[in-house]
């Protein structure tokens, strides 16, 4: 018996890991929702879209932005807080063209344009102020705008299904261990 308890306390500890490593992703967002990376103001979009999309949501370091767009129309490009303010797009400090590109914030405001013609100066830019993660929450490091898997989804509805694995791999554990004593 006191094999099996030590067994039961080892396989808690291992779930309490892996739920704990879950707890590492941030929120997973689409830049403009269903609308997309668009300009605003034109092809039914209300002029403040996007700056009302970013407005509407409260962003964490290491939360994701994924930008959808049709390639060849529009990219986006990371850029320095003069940049943004100018459109200055020649010297980006990252410049994305796949039509689904994700970036991870960094602390700090994320700057991101896009570098078409004269898209940027109607409009078509987000500066996204990313705040320290909640406390108890582990985040990964991130360099601003760095690109990483396309994350699923628009919303950040990722927390919740993390919040549950986390409760459930807590309760399994409790159980085994409860069961074993």
């Amino acid at each position: 018996m006191a094999g099996q308890g030590r067994c039961s306390a080892m396989l808690s500890m291992v779930l309490l890991l892996v739920s704990a490593a879950a707890v590492v992703q941030g929120a997973s967002y689409t830049v403009g929702d269903a609308t997309g990376w668009k300009i605003p103001g034109v092809m039914g979009t209300s002029a403040t879209y996007l700056q009302d999309w970013v407005a509407n949501k409260t962003f964490v370091v290491g939360d994701t932005l994924t930008f959808v767009y049709t390639p060849n129309q529009h990219n986006v490009l990371t850029v320095s807080a003069d940049a943004y303010t100018a459109c200055t797009i020649a010297n980006p400090l990252l410049r994305l063209t796949t039509g689904n590109d994700t970036v991870t914030l960094a602390a700090g405001t994320n700057y991101y344009v896009c570098g078409v013609g004269t898209h940027c100066s109607l409009g078509q830019k987000i500066a996204v102020n990313a705040t320290a993660a909640p406390p108890g929450t582990i985040t990964p490091p991130a360099a601003p705008g760095t690109p990483t898997t396309p994350a699923p989804g628009n919303s950040a509805s990722g927390n919740a299904v993390v919040v549950l694995q986390v409760l459930a791999a807590v309760t399994v554990s409790l159980v085994g261990s409860l069961a074993l004593w």
